[in-house]
């Protein structure tokens, strides 16, 4: 089997790998597509190195993976996975030899989830990491929901901001999205309010997708929350509580989410597609930046 690989010091490669042995309570996928996220640009900048995460050797790459079992461990009691169902999942971590952007994966059968029949692989595959990013972090703030209070999401059309915002109106806030004046249509047309400044803006709440750190905390008014994606970096004040999210796969909440995906009520957005084997155009069109997923197609 191939897997993508970086060397940290900003290298690729397909390499060749042994396949996986599979414990019993997993399943091994054919991969049919593959998203790529800025956590992959991260790991393949060296950010993991640089940490203390990672030893300096070659790391996979890909959270998101979209495919078809090819076998099952015997362990695995979930009926819906079987050998020849489709499936998608969140494979964590920025320290493994092989990622989601392979020809095949071996995944915890907790960690993936059955697609239904209206979702194709491509959008399947834009689906884990940023969903559950989103909807975990909303879930640090279920407590203050209610319908007269006021949540800012900051990156609200990007990965994680894009999926917030929907999902925190469906928790019942009111959203404020912060985002260009270009992302209005998509911002508005999934609940939320865009604003393009943090000028004026007072609200109870805010969901960190932008990495803006203490400016979002200073709109919070006092008693309110912060909640950062994966920085934990952001000081809370006298008045703003502070948490972060980071990401943990959930197969249950995952095919909740990829139902959600399939009957239009939380978007697909995806961009591009590239053959694996064209992994080096992928990055670079990842890089030059743009709304919606980039995904490899094994």
């Amino acid at each position: 089997m191939r897997a993508l690989q970086t060397d940290q010091h900003g290298g690729l490669r397909l390499a060749e790998v042994e396949p996986e042995p599979l414990p019993d309570d997993a399943v091994r996928i054919k991969v049919t597509a593959a998203g790529i996220n800025p956590v992959d640009t991260y790991v393949r900048a060296g950010y993991a190195l640089e940490q203390g995460w990672a030893p300096d050797e070659p790391q996979g790459l890909g959270w998101d993976v979209a495919g078809t079992v090819t076998e099952v461990g015997p362990g695995v009691a979930d009926p819906s996975l079987r050998q020849g169902i489709r499936v998608a999942g969140l494979v964590p971590g920025a320290v493994k030899e092989r990622g989601g952007q392979s020809t095949e994966i071996v995944a915890p059968a907790a960690d993936v989830a059955a697609l239904p029949d209206a979702l194709d692989d491509v959008a399947a595959a834009s689906v884990p990491l940023n969903s559950l990013t989103a909807d975990q972090a909303l879930a640090l703030l279920d407590d203050l929901a209610a319908p007269d209070r006021t949540l800012l999401v900051t990156g609200a059309a990007g990965g994680v901001g894009g999926y917030a915002v929907p999902l925190a109106v469906q928790r019942g806030w009111n959203v404020v999205g912060l985002a260009r004046e270009t992302d209005r249509e998509y911002v508005e047309s999934v609940g939320g309010r865009l604003v393009t400044s943090l000028d004026g803006v007072e609200v109870d709440a805010a969901l960190d997708a932008g990495n803006l750190r203490a400016r979002a905390r200073d709109v919070v008014r006092p008693g309110g929350r912060l909640v950062e994606v994966v920085t934990g970096t952001t000081e809370p004040s006298d008045a703003v509580e502070v948490r972060s999210v980071r990401v943990q796969a959930d197969g249950v909440r995952l095919a909740q989410l990829l139902a959600a995906t399939a009957d239009g009520s939380l978007p697909a957005r995806v961009r591009e597609t590239y053959p694996l084997a064209e992994f080096d155009r992928a990055y670079d069109a990842f890089g030059q930046g743009g709304r919606g997923r980039v995904v490899l197609l094994p």
